[in-house]
C-alpha cells in the first residue's frame, strides 16, 4: 500500500484528482528515519508519522513542509536515496503552494476504491 499525496482545495476534491506523489512504505520509514537523526526540529515532516491515517496539510502548512523537506535535503547531500526520493514530494508540495491549494496524502486511493466496489 502507498501513502498517496493529492493535491486539492478541500480533502474531498482532492481525493478525486490524480495523485501528484506517492511514497512506498520503505521510502516513508526511511524518510521519518532520517528526519530523526537530524538536529533539527521537523514538526510538519513529523506530521506524516502515521502511516495509515494519512496527513493533511493546509494553507501555510504546505509552503512550511516545502521548507522542511529542502532542509533535510540539503543535510542529506545529493547520493542519499532519500535526498531523491524528497524531490518527488517536493514537486507536488511546491505544485499546491503554486496552485494556493492545500496538500493531502492518503492511503492507496486503487484499494480503497476496489474495496468499496
Amino acid at each position: 500500500m502507498a501513502l498517496d499525496g493529492h493535491i486539492g482545495p478541500s480533502k474531498g476534491e482532492a481525493a478525486e484528482r490524480e495523485r501528484a506523489c506517492f511514497m512506498e512504505e520503505w521510502t516513508h520509514e526511511a524518510l521519518l528515519l532520517s528526519a530523526e537523526e537530524q538536529d533539527e526540529n521537523y514538526p510538519m515532516i513529523e506530521k506524516l508519522a502515521d502511516y495509515d491515517v494519512g496527513s493533511s496539510f493546509v494553507g501555510a502548512e504546505v509552503e512550511k513542509l516545502d521548507d522542511e523537506l529542502a532542509d533535510l535535503q540539503e543535510a542529506l547531500g545529493d547520493a542519499s536515496l532519500v535526498s531523491q526520493f524528497l524531490q518527488a514530494i517536493r514537486r507536488a508540495t511546491r505544485e499546491a503552494d503554486e496552485q494556493e491549494e492545500n496538500l493531502y496524502f492518503f492511503g492507496d486511493q486503487a484499494t480503497a476504491e476496489e474495496e468499496a466496489a
